[in-house]
């Protein structure tokens, strides 16, 4: 199946975590395809990231689709990995 890419950039927190929800949901509702999450420039996220994360793989998942997380930072993998996800979400280096 194909990919779109969607890229995350910046800081993300609380405070514009809701916009990074509403990104995904409009390209995952916008295409068929898998989603591929670039976190190429993403300096920091916190837990409310996970949450806009884990939505977008439930939306995508009862479609049959995947989400897949690409080029994330050490920051932002700790978030992950302290949280136990990595397994459980598609995180490649």
């Amino acid at each position: 199946m194909a990919q779109r890419q969607i890229f995350v950039w910046g800081e993300i927190d609380l405070a514009n975590a809701h916009t990074l929800r509403d990104d995904l949901f409009l390209a995952i509702d916008g295409c068929a395809d898998d989603l591929l999450v670039d976190c190429t420039a993403l300096a920091f996220m916190d837990s409310s990231v996970v949450r806009a994360i884990l939505d977008a793989q439930t939306r995508l998942q009862r479609t049959g689709r995947a989400l897949h997380i690409v080029n994330l930072q050490s920051g932002p993998r700790r978030v992950f990995e302290t949280l136990g996800l990595l397994e459980q979400l598609r995180v490649d280096a």
